[in-house]
């Protein structure tokens, strides 16, 4: 593919994912490898078309003695395209073990943090058609499902940032002969060899299967975009029937009928549970798929269950339904001083907002559970019928506004505890739930 048809194809996958007008700063990660410094080079054509402002970050790791002096020449590259660079330094602890995994999430918070720090709400990404087979393959070999050996997202939100991947369509020879075109050099790295890494040995497993008949990179990515089409297909049906027949419930917790289980394909059933899980939780469920598998056939095919927990989530099984919520008696529930902040999050999943002045709010005010001794006081200021009927599980799991040993509000619930500076309008509390 000459430079030139490069670039268009560039141009046009980088209008649609970042939307022109959008956006007037965007972040590079460029390690110096072939793919990195060809995004850097392509994207400085677009954004000058675009007028948009580049930061390059590099970081330097310290794995290797040559990481700095890495870091250096990436910076008089990037200085000779006009383009401003940031090297940023991992400092460690440095593991003996898993350390690409360690090494590339580091890679990640650092430049996150930066981006955050400049107000820069979009990092990209140098992933190109060979990182995205490789990570299928990596993905096949331990067991994922479809929704893990799903293609990588060309525009996806982690570590608090927009990640971007304009590359992925794109071959990594493709994007060596452009750089080879316009005669910039870029940088081998030896662990890219070192068959002691999984990603490494991946790399060539890939190559043994490019050499079977009728087999080719093309054919292979094909075979990664049809997996992604049928776990989209997934996603959707069960965002649909996720809908229909589960209750969100403000406070908290999830009840739905016992056939919005078991009248649905297993798959189906599978994430809709997950989406149960990590919707109570309020961030996504821990568990590995082979433990939801058990926890789904003890549940619904052998019945030898009616509750279990993962994660800090209680699955509860009875004739009426399903009941999805907070651990009860969990150990370890936050207790957040407000600290004269106006808004905190507290458990992942309640947004709380203290209304009140700043001359008005006390540095001793806690947020923490009901429990057993405050819904005590609550019982006696009279609640509604329906917050009377909540299960003692959930109800004990709910935040509340605390001063010492006192329960001063109740911001979930109907009654007025204090009618002093600490009165129930003061607050408000709100559950965010990830779906």
């Amino acid at each position: 593919m000459a430079g030139s048809t490069l670039q268009e194809l560039f141009n046009r996958k980088l209008d649609s994912l970042i939307g022109l007008n959008q956006h007037k700063r965007l972040a590079i990660a460029v390690s110096g490898g072939s793919d990195s410094v060809a995004l850097a080079l392509l994207a400085r054509n677009w954004a000058t078309e675009n007028k948009v402002a580049l930061t390059i970050l590099t970081v330097d790791h310290g794995l290797r003695p040559a990481a700095k002096q890495e870091a250096i020449t990436v910076g008089d590259w990037m200085k000779s395209f006009n383009l401003p660079h940031k090297t940023l330094v991992w400092t460690g602890p440095h593991p003996t073990s898993g350390i690409q995994n360690a090494a590339r999430e580091a890679r990640y918070l650092l430049m996150a943090a930066y981006c955050k720090t400049e107000n820069i709400q979009v990092l990209l990404l140098g992933h190109q058609l060979e990182d995205q087979l490789e990570t299928l393959l990596m993905r096949f070999s331990k067991g994922s499902g479809l929704e893990g050996l799903a293609s990588m997202k060309e525009d996806s939100q982690q570590f608090d940032i927009r990640l971007v991947r304009p590359l992925l369509g794109v071959k990594r020879q493709e994007l060596r002969d452009y750089l080879t075109e316009v005669k910039q050099p870029w940088l081998e790295d030896p662990s890219n060899e070192n068959r002691q890494y999984t990603r490494t040995r991946v790399g060539s497993i890939l190559s043994d299967l490019q050499a079977l008949p009728g087999s080719s990179l093309t054919t292979i990515a094909l075979s990664a975009e049809r997996v992604t089409r049928a776990s989209e297909a997934l996603h959707e049906i069960t965002i649909q029937r996720f809908s229909k027949f589960c209750r969100l419930s403000p406070y908290g917790f999830i009840q739905f009928p016992i056939e919005a289980i078991l009248g649905c394909p297993h798959e189906v059933g599978l994430r809709m549970l997950s989406r149960a899980i990590s919707a109570v939780r309020g961030e996504p469920a821990p568990t590995k798929l082979l433990s939801l598998e058990n926890i789904y056939r003890r549940l619904f095919e052998t019945e030898l269950s009616t509750s279990e927990t993962v994660g800090g989530v209680q699955i509860s099984k009875s004739a009426t339904g399903c009941l999805v919520c907070r651990e009860p008696g969990r150990i370890g529930m936050p207790e957040v001083l407000l600290a004269g902040k106006t808004e905190t999050v507290w458990d992942h999943r309640f947004h709380v907002i203290d209304t009140a002045g700043e001359k008005d709010r006390d540095p001793l005010l806690t947020i923490k559970r009901i429990g057993p001794t405050g819904w005590q006081h609550l019982q006696a200021a009279n609640p509604s019928k329906e917050e009377a009927r909540l299960p003692a599980k959930v109800r004990n799991n709910l935040p509340a506004v605390w001063l010492g040993d006192r329960l001063v509000a109740a911001p979930l619930f109907s009654p007025v505890l204090d009618q002093s500076a600490i009165a129930k309008d003061r607050f408000k509390m709100v559950f965010k739930s990830l779906i």
